[in-house]
């Protein structure tokens, strides 16, 4: 994960590495439970700027959308055991 932010903070511009970050996000809240909202919600964040300068590829358009299905599954989560 750090080599990826790294590569990331060293060439913001390059769409393949923050796609990359973005899926280490995706996969470090799938195998982490306590810490999937903040992995989640950087991935999301990631997603939202590639789209909004037109970088986000096409293939991976349905990804904010599941990205934030995913959050909110969370919220349902926090919301039943509150």
């Amino acid at each position: 994960m750090k080599v990826r932010e790294a590569l990331v903070a060293q060439d913001p511009g390059h769409s393949e590495w923050r796609r990359d970050l973005i899926v280490s996000h995706w996969h470090l809240a799938t195998v982490s439970p306590a810490e999937a909202r903040g992995h989640y919600s950087a991935a999301l964040t990631i997603a939202e700027e590639l789209s909004t300068s037109g970088r986000l590829a096409p293939a991976d358009g349905g990804m904010i959308e599941e990205l934030r299905r995913r959050l909110a599954g969370l919220d349902d989560c926090e919301d039943a055991g509150a």
